[in-house]
């Protein structure tokens, strides 16, 4: 499993640009899946080019919730590559999609992956089983984290 931090507040190297908001890659299970949007397209894009990932290998896109800093403009992404979306319940669903899925309760997406489903009506975690365990990651953890796990 390679967890790729795509879009964030706070940056690790020089190569990719800072902005508020956040979106990571997850591969894993041979599978592509990238965790929220953004806050802006133009800065996700590059960023996914600088650090050479070709946004239309992307499998799915895993929304956490409804607000903007997650959600960004994915449907201006959806354009380039209309992917699966799996979006909380909450979420008005995104335009150009190749399919939405609305997720209310706990939901298998693929094999090892899943999401909590929502939580408080707040946001939904994706969780990734791995033979060592499970792994979490929360777009803000509203919830809070007890509440979470």
């Amino acid at each position: 499993m390679r967890i790729t931090i795509l879009y964030d507040n706070k940056t690790w190297d020089d190569r990719p640009a800072s902005d508020w908001g956040f979106s990571c890659l997850v591969k894993t299970n041979g599978r592509k899946v990238r965790f929220d949007t953004d806050a802006d397209r133009r800065i996700l894009l590059d960023n996914m080019l600088k650090l050479q990932i070709d946004p239309t290998e992307v499998d799915d896109i895993f929304i956490s919730q409804a607000h903007r800093d997650h959600t960004g403009r994915h449907s201006d992404v959806l354009k380039i590559h209309p992917a699966r979306v799996y979006i909380p319940s909450s979420c008005p669903e995104p335009q150009g999609a190749k399919e939405v899925v609305k997720i209310k309760g706990p939901f298998k997406i693929h094999k090892n992956i899943y999401s909590t489903g929502g939580l408080k009506n707040m946001e939904q975690p994706l969780v990734i089983q791995q033979e060592k365990g499970v792994i979490l990651i929360s777009g803000c953890s509203h919830p809070f984290v007890g509440a979470i796990l």
